[in-house]
């Protein structure tokens, strides 16, 4: 499970840089229409295997791309993050992710199918990472890297936040993973300011 969440996070990365790399204005619509279509499949929520997985990757690095357009320091990277952890751990202790949840386990709802990416191990399925994670995960890694011009650092150390926020879970019977990606970036950018105080030092 935990290489799975990995992967799924990765990819979102992944989307994201790629749609960066396309002229502007074309990935600004690309991302834009894939995001309302999504909007429009929560509504529809058509019964197909493999659809909510991949519609979860894909919108989840679509909107990410969106929202990092949006941060260019590592300051609102780090308020971002911050914001959204509070929001995410209070939505996950008594808010609308714990409704969600709580309708998926009685049976009254399959919105967290089209939320959360599934994984099937041993007979009995789990809900490995949501679309919000993704996105924010996306956007925290584009803003880092337009902050700092490192491209496989701050993937690392966000990746890293990811990991302990499973095995968090693991212990725990589920956190909100938010906060341990504003951990994760916090971590990188303090790692970076360490490093660079010894390089500023041996120039002089």
């Amino acid at each position: 499970l935990a290489l799975v969440l990995l992967a799924s996070a990765g990819a979102g990365i992944l989307g994201a840089s790629g749609l960066l790399r396309l002229e502007r204005r074309l990935s600004g619509t690309i991302a834009i229409g894939i995001t309302v279509a999504y909007v429009i499949l929560l509504f529809w929520r058509p019964d197909l295997p493999g659809v909510p997985n991949v519609s979860i990757l894909v919108s989840g690095s679509c909107f990410g791309f969106l929202l990092g357009q949006l941060l260019g320091s590592t300051g609102s990277v780090l308020t971002f993050l911050c914001t959204a952890a509070v929001v995410d751990f209070l939505s996950f202790s008594d808010g609308l992710t714990n409704q969600i949840l709580e309708a998926y386990r009685s049976g009254g709802s399959t919105l967290l199918r089209f939320l959360a990416l599934f994984v099937e191990l041993g007979g009995q399925e789990y809900a490995v990472i949501g679309v919000s994670d993704i996105a924010i995960l996306a956007a925290a890694y584009l803003g880092l890297q337009k902050a700092t011009g490192s491209n496989w650092e701050p993937a690392i150390w966000l990746l890293l936040g990811l990991f302990f926020a499973f095995f968090a879970g693991t212990f725990f019977g589920g956190v909100p993973g938010i906060p341990f990606l504003a951990a994760g970036a916090a971590a990188f950018i303090l790692f970076q300011r360490w490093n660079r105080v010894p390089n500023q030092h041996s120039d002089q």
